[in-house]
């Protein structure tokens, strides 16, 4: 099979915040965290002389200050960040077959035996296969016909032992 694809800003968003999911354990930390933040910064501006109830006030306009600066903080950094890696959104052609994946670009031409892979993911746009933690190859589900990614889903999982 062969696949012809050009990934773009939402596939490199997609990719990354879908790499690995937070464990619960660390959903939890963070919102210890949070809980720790809010008793303590309410317990200092007590001991400033700031009433109990206008604590919880500027308390809760700088949670919705942070919150409503949080997702264009990330916006931004993630659009700088996705065009400082100018080879990702490169048009790529991948030959598929028994032995592995054979990339062709404008600027590289490369083979990945399975082997090399150790688990793949899948998300609502996306087929992510992992060669490692945080080294990983895109390729967009729009990039496949209904058939072929039947067939590549086949493929990987029969050829990745750490499965989806």
């Amino acid at each position: 099979m062969e696949l012809r694809y050009q990934c773009n800003l939402a596939d490199y968003q997609e990719a990354l915040l879908s790499r690995d999911p937070k464990p619960v354990e660390k959903k939890i930390l963070y919102s210890l965290i949070g809980c720790v933040f809010a008793v303590l910064s309410m317990a200092t501006m007590a001991n400033l002389g700031v009433r109990q109830g206008m604590a919880a006030v500027v308390l809760i306009v700088i949670f919705l200050l942070f919150w409503l600066v949080w997702q264009p903080v990330c916006q931004f950094l993630l659009r700088r960040d996705f065009e400082k890696n100018p080879n990702f959104s490169m048009e790529q052609v991948v030959s598929v077959d028994d032995d592995g994946l054979h990339f062709t670009s404008e600027i590289d031409r490369s083979d990945v035996k399975w082997h090399a892979y150790s688990r793949s993911r899948e998300t609502k746009n996306l087929l992510l296969l992992f060669q490692g933690p945080r080294l990983f190859q895109v390729f967009p589900k729009r990039a496949f016909s209904d058939k072929q990614l039947d067939e590549f889903r086949s493929l990987l999982n029969m050829k990745i032992t750490g499965g989806r």
